[in-house]
């Protein structure tokens, strides 16, 4: 009947169908919910871009991207402890900790931890500054073009 190649493929076919191995369609769905939470975002519907963010991060758990959204969201509506776990799990899954540092600092607030928030903030600062002069040196050069 079937070799053990064979039952292999059936295996992974099936866990696949089962949700238990990510499938493309899951990685175009993440990122259809995430410019989708990004809109409802800027147009100030914290809750509805929460609730897709959250669904990008389902569909794909493994990008820190989305979860980095999701922590700006749960920031937005004040949720500093869930926010701080999406702020984990961003950087788990490969987000630059670098990045996560104010909206981090902006967690502990949330918490309560002004001590924890400034030491966060401090740690933002340096990375804010190389980011600020890079973005100043991008507008300069293409000012000489």
């Amino acid at each position: 009947m079937l070799g053990a190649g064979g039952l292999a493929v059936v295996a992974a076919a099936l866990a696949s169908l089962a949700g238990a191995l990510p499938a493309r369609a899951d990685t175009a769905d993440a990122r259809t919910r995430l410019a989708q939470a990004l809109g409802q975002f800027q147009a100030g519907h914290w809750t509805a871009a929460r609730d897709r963010a959250l669904a990008a991060t389902e569909a794909d758990p493994d990008w820190g991207f989305a979860q980095a959204i999701l922590a700006r969201t749960q920031l937005a509506l004040g949720d500093g402890a869930a926010a701080e776990g999406s702020l984990d799990r961003a950087i788990r899954a490969g987000f630059d900790p670098r990045r996560a540092h104010q909206l981090r600092a902006h967690a502990r607030l949330l918490q309560g931890d002004a001590a924890g928030a400034v030491a966060e903030a401090d740690r933002a600062a340096p990375a804010i500054a190389a980011m600020q002069r890079r973005s100043g040196r991008r507008r300069w050069r293409q000012a000489a073009m």
